[in-house]
């Protein structure tokens, strides 16, 4: 898309939801995923600290995307057909609109279902244990 902006953007991007007002879908161990995928040649990033062009480009260019289910991954719109795209999401959740776009697209889709931490509330804050992303990672050849 000639409307993208390039900054230096990893290949490897972890969706950061930390920044987000509502717990919905965000990870309670969230600083330590981003200090493990970090090791691992990942960076995080906040989607809502860049720009609308920034974010075609940083979606534009990655080759693997691990994060959370949230709005910001709308932007795999402006993925590549060969993105390789890991969803946390609640298990009890009922969006299916990172699967469905995969499909299209032709993503390496993998929808990573999560125990939610309070039971009453299905679609809140999550963990994912470090043993599960390394499955993750090994799936791809990363670890």
């Amino acid at each position: 898309l000639n409307l993208k902006k390039k900054f230096n953007a990893s290949k490897k991007v972890f969706i950061d939801r930390s920044d987000s007002v509502y717990r919905h879908c965000k990870l309670i161990n969230n600083q330590k995923v981003i200090e493990y995928l970090e090791a691992k040649g990942f960076k995080s990033y906040q989607v809502s600290k860049l720009d609308f062009f920034e974010q075609i480009y940083l979606f534009e260019n990655a080759e693997i995307i691990i994060s959370p289910h949230g709005a910001a991954l709308t932007n795999v719109i402006f993925s590549r057909s060969n993105l390789k795209l890991f969803e946390l999401i609640p298990i009890n959740h009922g969006s299916i609109k990172c699967e469905k776009i995969s499909k299209f697209l032709n993503f390496q889709y993998t929808k990573i279902n999560l125990d939610p931490i309070t039971p009453t509330n299905p679609e809140g804050e999550m963990k994912i244990e470090m043993k599960k992303l390394d499955e993750i990672l090994r799936s791809i050849n990363l670890n």
